[in-house]
């Protein structure tokens, strides 16, 4: 994760602001704390640069849930969106 912030910082050096993005996440495993902490950054950079929506895909309800947590906390919420299988409930 703290390389994705690292390219990311490169990648939105050039970026115009009013755009979106799409990330493929199916394959991520649940993020430890350290994790979350450099997705919450990386969120921030994406919003202080000028994203205006995302859409996510995941394969996963706990990797979906941290997600739409750090999208509260980053304040990116409001315009992103989960792409994910619906799970079973148990019980």
């Amino acid at each position: 994760m703290k390389q994705w912030v690292k390219e990311s910082e490169k990648v939105l050096a050039s970026q115009a602001p009013g755009f979106g993005v799409f990330v493929d996440m199916r394959t991520l495993s649940a993020l430890p704390p350290e994790s979350q902490k450099h997705m919450e950054e990386g969120q921030k950079l994406f919003k202080q640069k000028g994203m205006v929506r995302s859409a996510v895909a995941l394969n996963s309800a706990i990797t979906t849930m941290q997600f739409k947590r750090i999208a509260i906390d980053t304040g990116i919420a409001k315009w992103e969106r989960y792409l994910a299988p619906q799970h079973k409930k148990i019980g």
